[in-house]
């Protein structure tokens, strides 16, 4: 399910981290990879028992030098055939309870900026815009424009 939907994902041209349609293989190697990695945390929505979307809630390592206390959602993605059914919020909510249980303080994405609903939507859950990279990623054979955003979890330091 978690493949067919990044597939479609990416086919529909919303999801571009794989720089072009990935084979099946290369996506199942893909997420067993973020499956097995400790510091990340695999988030996955679900419309009628399917998986339809998912993110990764990917943390530092603990010993770097600015501490363990901010993350990032990444490869954050929901199935054309499954928008319109508040998943995407779900899974965002979802990553930043995990977040917070982890003690992260600080909470990190970016995205294209041409993601409107992506944008409203966090905006909407309080993300404040910080950041715009004109050459944010070559698609297509261009360079597209990407917007960083930051929220804060309110999370006391140990």
């Amino acid at each position: 399910d978690l493949c067919r939907a990044t597939r479609d994902t990416v086919v529909e041209g919303t999801e571009s981290s794989f720089g072009g349609t990935p084979t099946e293989v290369r996506l199942s190697a893909f997420w067993k990879g973020v499956a097995l990695a400790p510091h990340r945390t695999l988030v996955v929505g679900r419309l009628d028992g399917i998986i339809a979307g998912a993110l990764q809630l990917v943390r530092p390592n603990p010993l770097t030098e600015a501490g363990p206390y901010v993350a990032e959602i990444m490869t954050f993605f929901v199935a054309p055939w499954a928008r319109g059914h508040g998943l995407a919020r779900m899974m965002v909510e979802t990553a930043e309870a995990v977040a917070r249980g982890k003690g992260i303080r600080i909470l990190d994405v970016s995205m294209r900026a041409n993601r409107r609903r992506a944008i409203a939507l966090f905006e909407s859950l309080g993300y404040a815009r910080w950041g715009e990279k004109e050459h944010y990623a070559f698609i297509g054979g261009k360079f597209v424009a990407g917007l960083y955003f930051s929220k804060s979890l309110d999370v006391p330091l140990p």
